[in-house]
């Protein structure tokens, strides 16, 4: 066992032994770890200071969201996760240069997807992260701290991209003229959220951020059983939350596909996670939200868009890359879904109506 992550491990508070410890799933940003214990499992993870700034704040937002959610209560079969405390006070160690870990409660007889295979799993997928949305409609988003400022603003996101050419610190732009221009041809449609969101009448919430299928745990009957990856979590709008999930749970190809003529929208899959979302959340969204939740998918495929090409551009600072060109593969990959959602888009919005 490496004897880093042993000394590690040590200074959380389980009454247990780790007995291994090995790299464990496929984030895109923090160093995850499954240590094995004789009594229990857990996950320890390095958390990435490039990316969160502000580790107290992202800690304190966590522990403040699964105390609620502890004594609130979840309806079954859903799980909150749980924070290891250090020995002593806090829940983050920083060890060596400063690196900061952080250890959870790992949850038995989970597993995680990274493609949705049917429509059973987005129609559960839907549900999950819409009764953790209605689970928390009671807390303030006033009380959380904002882990990453501007996460999901996408004036934020154009001033950086503009930042990013105006750079070129990689020599990159070169190789994305089509990219370049398929931004810019679209962003003035993906700003007329603004307006909404400045008047309120897009509500703020405490909303997860990043909603993919792999941020879900699910039984071995493959029922959702717990919302994971919870960095994120912070004052946010909830139609970004069903956009976010419709890149990964309706995408008939991968994130990073590269092969393009494989990746579009899943027309059923799109319909059983706008039903299973729908069925929670319905009640609380206003008119607004169900308005635009369809063309959130947009707004958030084609931010993702932007961020991956940014990333690329900018000499892959952001995101981890298995090659020098993933984050282009990314981003090319995302603009096919986005280029698909576009031809779907009437259809989309008929089904949010239909399940509203």
């Amino acid at each position: 066992m490496n004897s880093a992550l042993e000394n590690i491990y040590k200074h959380f508070n389980i009454d247990d032994k780790i007995v291994d410890i090995y790299a464990f799933g496929s984030g895109h940003i923090h160093d995850t770890f499954k240590a094995i214990g004789q009594k229990n499992n857990y996950i320890l993870q390095r958390i990435n200071q490039h990316v969160f700034k502000d580790v107290d704040g992202l800690t304190q937002n966590i522990v403040k969201v699964s105390d609620y959610l502890f004594k609130k209560g979840l309806p079954a079969p859903m799980q909150h996760l749980t924070p290891v405390p250090l020995i002593g006070l806090g829940y983050v160690y920083f060890g060596t240069e400063r690196h900061a870990w952080r250890m959870f409660n790992f949850i038995e007889g989970s597993k995680t997807f990274d493609k949705v295979s049917n429509r059973e799993i987005a129609l559960e997928g839907g549900k999950a992260y819409g009764s953790f949305l209605k689970a928390l409609r009671g807390f303030p988003a006033t009380h959380l701290v904002e882990t990453i400022p501007g996460f999901h603003d996408i004036g934020f996101r154009l001033n950086q991209f503009l930042k990013a050419i105006e750079n070129d610190v990689c020599y990159r732009i070169e190789f994305v003229p089509k990219e370049i221009e398929l931004i810019f041809d679209r962003a003035e449609e993906m700003r007329k959220l603004e307006p909404l969101i400045r008047k309120g009448l897009i509500p703020r919430r405490v909303t997860h951020n990043d909603t993919k299928v792999n941020n879900l745990l699910f039984d071995e009957n493959d029922r959702a059983i717990c919302v994971i990856d919870l960095d994120t979590l912070m004052p946010g709008y909830a139609i970004f939350d069903f956009g976010d999930a419709i890149r990964t749970f309706a995408n008939l190809g991968e994130e990073d596909d590269k092969k393009l003529n494989k990746v579009g929208l899943s027309m059923e899959n799109y319909a059983a996670f706008t039903q299973g979302f729908l069925d929670e959340t319905k009640s609380m969204l206003t008119n607004d939200e169900l308005a635009n939740l369809a063309f959130a998918a947009k707004y958030i495929t084609y931010e993702q868009s932007l961020r991956f090409l940014i990333d690329y551009i900018e000499g892959d600072r952001y995101y981890k890359v298995s090659y020098p060109e993933h984050n282009l593969v990314r981003a090319r990959a995302q603009m096919k879904l986005l280029k698909s959602m576009e031809d779907h888009f009437d259809e989309m919005h008929r089904l949010v109506r239909a399940f509203s």
